[in-house]
């Protein structure tokens, strides 16, 4: 099968697209012939070797985390699927990828795919909507009423977390750009920020959530800005986001937060549901072709993409 890969960490002109051997089903997984897949920050960060120390120098490796396809084969202990199925999800991309012809997955991990959208759009949805909703549900126990900041709101965690907030109820402050405004205020928030004439914190104003898409808000900062018992979550932990919530005594009290989504099959289900119900809409910027993965990988690297990058499978 053709995929696409690296043969050591380094920038987007180590991105190729090779032949590479099919992979076979364990009797608990299924086969996926893949549609599409979309582009993450973590995917770029692992190609520039950020998390080698977890990834270790194995090589060549597949990049991509989410996908949408049709399974081509199950495992003999599979139950409630069969070839032909629409399904999305996301892999473990610190131990393989699904930006390529095709992709196993273990059940559980994948479900069937939004019946309203196009195949191919349902792979720009599993890592960031399920980043918002595990985050904003289980880490912020989000409801009704609360006031949520969501720090990069329009990128691709950024905008499904407006959404997601959107559809618990909250009240949402977005923080983007000026000429992303109009779009965040599309998607649930009624106060906008623009961080390039005004600072995201400060200004009197608190949060039961503080949601950091794009980890370069301060912990100590974030402190000041936080109600009795909210919470700053950061979906990009690192070695500055640890110092300062142990300085800041956040993290003592539980309420510095770091998150890595899980694919989950019943999280998956409700956000199908969402989409169906037009509650929840993958934002997509641009469709590149699996042979223009490098150009995919500079354009995420700008640091500037509106929703998501999704990259279609031959």
């Amino acid at each position: 099968m053709k995929g696409a890969m690296y043969n050591r960490y380094g920038g987007p002109d180590q991105l190729r697209v090779r032949e590479v051997e099919q992979p076979v089903p364990k009797s608990n997984e299924v086969l996926i012939r893949v549609k599409a897949s979309s582009v993450n920050p973590v995917d770029f960060k692992i190609r520039q070797g950020e998390l080698k120390f977890i990834t270790g120098k194995k090589f060549p490796r597949l990049v991509g985390a989410d996908y949408s396809g049709e399974i081509v084969k199950t495992g003999a202990s599979v139950t409630g699927y069969q070839a032909g199925d629409r399904v999305f999800g996301s892999v473990d991309s610190l131990k393989k990828g699904a930006c390529a012809q095709y992709v196993t997955a273990k059940q559980g991990s994948f479900a069937r795919v939004p019946a309203s959208i196009p195949l191919a759009e349902a792979a720009a949805l599993p890592v960031v909507a399920l980043t918002a909703l595990q985050g904003l549900r289980d880490k912020g126990n989000i409801g009704p009423g609360k006031a949520v900041l969501v720090n990069g709101s329009s990128g691709g965690v950024g905008t499904a977390t407006l959404q997601m907030a959107r559809y618990f109820k909250a009240n949402i402050t977005a923080v983007c750009s000026a000429r992303n405004a109009e779009l965040s205020r599309e998607l649930g928030a009624s106060t906008v920020i623009d961080y390039e004439r005004k600072s995201p914190l400060g200004g009197g104003a608190t949060y039961d959530i503080i949601f950091d898409a794009v980890a370069n808000l301060s912990a100590k900062e974030a402190r000041h800005s936080l109600k009795p018992r909210g919470v700053y979550i950061t979906t990009v932990p690192d070695g500055r986001f640890i110092k300062e919530a142990v300085f800041s005594g956040l993290i003592f009290l539980g309420r510095a937060k770091t998150l890595f989504a899980k694919s989950l099959e019943a999280d998956l289900k409700i956000i199908a549901d969402m989409v169906d119900s037009g509650e929840l809409k993958p934002i997509i910027e641009e469709t590149y072709p699996l042979d223009r993965i490098e150009y995919a990988h500079r354009h995420a690297e700008t640091g500037r993409v509106r929703g998501k990058l999704l990259i279609l499978i031959p």
